[in-house]
This record gives structure tokens, C-alpha cells and sequence, in this order.
């Protein structure tokens, strides 16, 4: 499928499609290949004791199985880069997600949760492990890109959310190659649920909205390109027209991941 689709043109009937691979670089997620741990948490107290201690809390906005880690630690740093220690039997010969995604021959990486370094359960514990989690992110997707484009020069590195890392630390524009954010006008609640109302068409208030177009102008500034998903259906004209107007490059869908959107872009 990989091959098929990196074979077949892009939109503007010029170039190929770039095929970049998901990666949840600051949650464990519990079906995940690496994931050798008991399932029983409900998020009340401490984790599990067989848990390892860098997965800190359950996920803030409502999604199960999913855990933010202290991504600065070199145990979690080997499941999604190094790959040592590993044992992913009997789901694959997996070492690394970054090893999984160059060897299955995707172009690069879209890095979801990079905002983990705002949760507060990961700035709890950089602050007790005296480390700025806003440096330890910067250097963890540096670390990716020095280990990724040492085996594909050409490798792409996508940062989604987190804009406001950006602030002070104009070298993140040399470590990623382009940036997605969610919801700068509208939002869903999580919801597995296609039908859910609360799934999408919930506007953002206007001072956020403005906080968002801040800082992705910083990364428009720097030359990187700034795609935008919006969780609309009524308002998803507006949503695309909006986008458009910064100057980024816009999906409008519902927050549910059981579909493709029925609201692809304009002249798609």
C-alpha cells in the first residue's frame, strides 16, 4: 500500500504523494507493540506497579489507552527512536517506531502530543527531575531527526500541535520540517463517535484563536509550511476559508477517527 501510494501523483499532477507515518511521541498508547503492561488502571491513584514509572497520568482529554510519559527518559527514547532492549513478539520483529516507519519506506513522521511538554503531570515531573520540558522536547525531536535523516536523508519530520514551543527557541524551525495544528477555529470533544454533536462545530474562543495564528505565523516566518485541521460541519466552509486566508494548508473533518471526512477540501 506504502509503495502503491508513494507511486501515484500528488494534486497538483506534478509531484508524488509524500506518506508520512503517525507516531504518538509523548503518550504511550496501550496497543501498541511495545506495550507489555497491565490494562486496569482507572486513573484513580498511581499507576500500576508492573507500569514503568515514566508513564505519569491518563490522557487530559479523554482518550483511553492513552498516557503521558516523561519523554526524556532514555527507556521510552529507545521505544520510539533507539531501539534497544526491545521485545515486540509475537506482533513483529518491531525495534523502533522510527525503525517500523523508514523500514516500511514512509517519506517521515507526524508527531502527535509534542504539547506534552505543557501537561501538567510532565512538568511536574521535569521540575523534580530539574530538567525545562520545553528544551527536553526540542531535543528529543532533534534526537529523532539526527537518528532518522542518518539512514534517509530525505526524511521529514512533522510536528503537530504545540506551536507555542516555538517561543524562544527559534531552533526548533531547523528541527522540524513543518508543523499541523488542530482546531485553531473549531473543536470536537474525543469521541469515537462519527454522529456525536460534540464532535465537532464547538468554536474556540476568540483570544485562543488569536493565540494559535501568533505563533503559526513564527513558523510561516521561518519558511515551514503550517497545515491546519478543523473539527467542523457547518461551519466547515468557513473553517476552510479561514485557513486559507493564514496561508495554511486545511482538513476539515470530526474529531471521531472512524471516518474520512465528508468535508474534503475545496476543488478535492
Amino acid at each position: 500500500m506504502i509503495s502503491r501510494l508513494k507511486n501515484s501523483q500528488a494534486s497538483d499532477g506534478v509531484h508524488r504523494k509524500l506518506i508520512i507515518a503517525y507516531a504518538d511521541i509523548g503518550e504511550a498508547e496501550d496497543w501498541r507493540w511495545y506495550w507489555t503492561w497491565s490494562k486496569d488502571w482507572d486513573c484513580m491513584g498511581d499507576p500500576p506497579d508492573d507500569w514503568p514509572d515514566y508513564i505519569l497520568a491518563c490522557d487530559p482529554d479523554g482518550w483511553g489507552g492513552n498516557y503521558p510519559v516523561a519523554y526524556w527518559d532514555e527507556r521510552w527514547q529507545d521505544i520510539v527512536i533507539y531501539g534497544q532492549n526491545q521485545s515486540s513478539a509475537p506482533y513483529g520483529d518491531y525495534t523502533s517506531a522510527i525503525d517500523e516507519v523508514i523500514r516500511d519506506g514512509f517519506d517521515g513522521i507526524y508527531l502527535d502530543w509534542v504539547e506534552g511538554y505543557e501537561n501538567e503531570a510532565v512538568m511536574a515531573a521535569a521540575q523534580a527531575a530539574g530538567k525545562d520540558p520545553a528544551i527536553e522536547m526540542i531535543a528529543f525531536i532533534q534526537e529523532m531527526r539526527d537518528y532518522a535523516t542518518a539512514r534517509d536523508p530525505d526524511f521529514l519530520i512533522i510536528q503537530q500541535n504545540g506551536s507555542a514551543l516555538s517561543e524562544g527557541h527559534p531552533e526548533l524551525f531547523n528541527v522540524v520540517d513543518a508543523i499541523a495544528q488542530e482546531a485553531v477555529w473549531y473543536y470536537g470533544n474525543a469521541t469515537d463517535s462519527w454522529d456525536d454533536p460534540d464532535g465537532y462545530d464547538r468554536p474556540h474562543d476568540g483570544s485562543l484563536t488569536d493565540y494559535y495564528i501568533g505563533h503559526l505565523e513564527l513558523y510561516l516566518d521561518a519558511g515551514l509550511p503550517v497545515f491546519n485541521c478543523e473539527y467542523a460541519l457547518a461551519y466547515a466552509d468557513t473553517a476552510y476559508a479561514n485557513a486559507i486566508s493564514e496561508g495554511y494548508v486545511p482538513y476539515v473533518t470530526r474529531c471521531s477517527l472512524s471516518r474520512l471526512t465528508t468535508t474534503p477540501p475545496p476543488g478535492y
